[in-house]
């Protein structure tokens, strides 16, 4: 997302597919780049930036008009790359995890599932009834724990990447969603994943 054109290539996207939420991994944003310097206009931007390595980064791009918040369950490492938002929509309330577990982490792979099963046991026992939403490249982390812990689904079935499906999304209210891939005009060896509601509130990563 820092090379030229990259943010016009993702708003024609966002447009051209009629997306509400937006969510990014590998920005390469540093803090040397402005949030004007990427807004995309009509969307509220959402960041965590890398500090101390180059690389990484993740983002999210919102429709304005939806009541949207960054929020944190628990304080987690600076290392990792997470980003909860909490959404509100027809009167849904929706939890939204962006995530990104780079190939080589500088952390121990069980600081991230940890983090990750801390954040929703908090959030489940204030909100039993809402949706969840995991998504992100979690390239070699096992996830199954997303699935046996907390009973969420994994909905991706198609190679994402390469020969592999690194790229995942797990829901708690899996016929709530249809998914679907789809040829970014963003210049990345991924493809980019939809997913939409019954109540047409369409996400891609």
């Amino acid at each position: 997302m820092a090379k030229n054109n990259a943010v016009q290539h993702l708003q024609c996207d966002l447009a051209s597919n009629n997306i509400d939420i937006a969510l990014i991994v590998e920005t390469w944003f540093t803090l040397r780049i402005v949030d004007n310097a990427v807004a995309i206009r009509n969307y509220n931007l959402f960041r965590v930036d890398r500090t101390k390595h180059m690389g990484g980064g993740i983002a999210a791009y919102v429709r304005e008009e939806l009541h949207c918040k960054v929020i944190v369950p628990h304080t987690t490492a600076a290392t990792l790359e997470l980003m909860w938002l909490q959404i509100e929509f027809h009167g849904l309330l929706m939890f939204v995890l962006c995530c990104y577990h780079p190939p080589k982490p500088h952390y121990a792979a069980a600081e991230m599932q940890n983090a990750i099963t801390c954040d929703l046991d908090i959030l489940l026992t204030r909100n039993s009834d809402a949706i969840i939403i995991v998504a992100g490249d979690f390239n070699s982390l096992e996830t199954g724990f997303l699935e046996r812990d907390f009973g969420l689904q994994q909905m991706v079935t198609s190679i994402t990447h390469g020969s592999k499906i690194i790229d995942k999304i797990f829901v708690s209210h899996v016929a709530y969603f249809v998914w679907s891939t789809v040829k970014s005009t963003v210049k990345t060896k991924h493809l980019a994943l939809m997913v939409q509601t019954g109540k047409k509130l369409k996400f891609t990563i």
